[in-house]
């Protein structure tokens, strides 16, 4: 890739795998200040959660071949890691 595609390409992939944590990203559930405090340490489990289930989601009704395949790929990878850790 070029070194603009590059750079858009490292940004997406750093979103898609470390996950938005500004405040207004946030469940509705957690902009509250008291459980925003109480849930801080609980954001990373929670994307890895609905990381998991849409990707296995869209694994089996994604919308082309393409992207059942990345879904397949990320749910065996993010699985696999667990297991090993």
């Amino acid at each position: 890739l070029d070194t603009d595609a590059a750079i858009d390409k490292a940004g997406e992939l750093t979103w898609k795998t470390h996950f938005n944590y500004d405040s207004d990203s946030r469940p509705r559930v957690q902009q509250n200040d008291f459980l925003r405090v109480l849930l801080t340490f609980r954001n990373f489990q929670l994307n890895m959660i609905y990381r998991l289930f849409r990707d296995t989601h869209q694994a089996f009704r994604g919308e082309t071949p393409e992207a059942k395949a990345e879904a397949r790929a990320q749910v065996i990878g993010i699985t696999g890691m667990m297991m090993a850790s």
